[in-house]
């Protein structure tokens, strides 16, 4: 396969990469993917495209059906996630869904091995509110029950608190 010109991170081209029928922009999308479905968290790639301001649009990576409505997810490299996505930040101030920010490479959790700073971040009214890390001995759930815990706390308190 080539690097796709269009996409890189750091410097690095994003490589397209298919998994179960679906032509990935990176191998690091087609990663989280995998994943998910280790995981047991229902998604699906590139979802809607949502309208983040008068001139723009943005379309998340993936939507993830764990809760109604879908979380939004965006991926990055570890080396590329920053709280100040604005586009993300954008995100979560023009829609109803919660708006998730997923980092680093998630591959050897697959096979049983430790995978250093995977994070996935809430991205709520443009911060970062809550963080699920695989080495957050606070966190001691799935990802697929954090997000599901979020989704309660919200539906029950209008808010994460």
């Amino acid at each position: 396969m080539s690097a796709s010109p269009e996409g890189s991170y750091s410097g690095r081209k994003a490589i397209p990469t298919e998994y179960k029928e679906i032509t990935f922009k990176s191998r690091l999308e087609a990663h989280w993917a995998m994943f998910f479905d280790y995981a047991g968290v229902g998604w699906a790639y590139e979802p809607v495209k949502v309208q983040i301001d008068s001139f723009r649009h943005y379309t998340p990576d993936f939507g993830l059906t764990v809760c109604t409505p879908p979380c939004l997810l965006e991926v990055k490299p570890t080396w590329e996630m920053s709280t100040d996505d604005t586009r993300l930040q954008r995100l979560s101030l023009v829609t109803t869904n919660l708006c998730l920010a997923a980092c680093g490479e998630p591959l050897p959790l697959l096979y049983g091995r430790p995978a250093e700073d995977v994070r996935v971040y809430l991205v709520e009214d443009a911060e970062v509110t809550h963080m699920w890390h695989t080495g957050n001995p606070y966190v001691g759930e799935d990802l697929a029950a954090w997000i599901d815990h979020l989704h309660q706390m919200r539906s029950r308190n209008g808010g994460y608190s």
